[in-house]
C-alpha cells in the first residue's frame, strides 16, 4: 500500500521481492481521500498520523473484488516464519482475525465504546475477510466511526480503535506468535507484566506467550 514511497525505495523493494521469487504490486492509496472527501492527514488531534495510518480501513476498495481474503502487515516489523498455517482458516463467521493487543485497559475500551470483556486486537497484523467487509459495508462503518471519533477531539487508538469498535464482536483470536509485540520480545514475560499495568482482561497465558517469544512468525516493533 503506497502512500508516497519514493522511487528509489520501490526499486529496493522490487529487488528484494525478485531475489525471493516473489511478485509485488504498489497500490496507490491517495485516491481514498478524494473518494470519501477526507483529509486523513488531519484526522488526528496531534496531526502526526497520516494517510498511511488509516489506509488499511479501506483495503476492501483498494484490492480487486476477486480477492476475498488478505493478510495485512504493518511495515515496522520482521517476518520470521510462514503465515501458511493460517491462510486457510475459516473466516466465514468473522470479519477478521488478529492477536490481542498487549496494552489495553478497560478505560481504553470504554473510550471506543467497548465493554471490558470485548476483544481488542493489535491492528498491525490482520487476516481480513474482505468478502464480508464488502457484503456488510464495513468500510462505511469505519468511516462513520472515524469521523465520530475525530469530532470527539481524540484519536482513540487511530485506525486500531476504529477497527476494534466495528469488529470486536466478530473477531477470531490468533496465537500471539503471529504478532509478537516488541516489549515481549525485548524483555520477556516477567518484566513486561511487572512494568505494564495495562494488560487487557483474558490475555494469553504465560505458556502461550513463552512459546510465541521463542517461535515468532511476525515480530512487531510497535510501542
Amino acid at each position: 500500500m503506497d502512500s508516497g514511497i519514493k522511487k528509489i525505495n520501490k526499486e529496493k523493494i522490487r529487488k528484494i521481492a525478485h531475489d525471493y521469487g516473489a511478485d509485488i504490486s504498489f497500490i496507490h492509496v491517495a485516491d481514498i481521500e478524494e473518494k470519501y472527501n477526507l483529509t486523513l492527514n488531519k484526522m488526528s488531534v496531534k496531526g502526526d498520523f497520516s494517510l498511511a495510518t488509516y489506509s488499511k480501513l479501506f483495503i476492501a476498495s483498494l484490492l480487486p473484488e476477486t480477492v476475498d481474503k488478505v493478510i495485512y502487515l504493518d511495515c515496522d516489523a520482521l517476518v520470521l516464519d510462514s503465515f501458511k498455517e493460517i491462510l486457510n482458516l475459516d473466516l466465514n463467521n468473522y470479519l477478521a482475525a488478529g492477536v490481542l493487543a498487549l496494552n489495553c485497559t478497560a478505560e481504553v475500551k470504554k473510550a471506543i465504546d467497548l465493554n471490558e470483556d470485548d476483544l481488542y486486537i493489535n491492528a498491525g497484523m490482520l487476516l481480513i475477510n474482505l468478502k464480508r467487509w464488502r457484503q456488510e459495508n464495513v468500510e462505511n462503518q469505519f468511516l462513520e466511526k472515524l469521523v465520530e471519533f475525530n469530532l470527539r477531539g481524540k484519536h482513540f487508538g487511530m485506525d486500531q480503535g476504529v477497527i476494534n469498535n466495528v469488529s470486536s464482536k466478530n473477531l477470531l483470536v490468533l496465537n500471539p506468535k503471529y504478532n509478537l509485540e516488541g516489549s515481549l520480545h525485548n524483555t520477556g514475560y516477567d518484566i513486561t507484566f511487572k512494568l505494564n499495568g495495562n494488560i487487557q482482561k483474558n490475555y494469553y497465558s504465560r505458556e502461550v506467550l513463552d512459546d510465541a517469544i521463542e517461535n515468532p512468525v511476525f515480530q512487531h516493533f510497535c510501542v
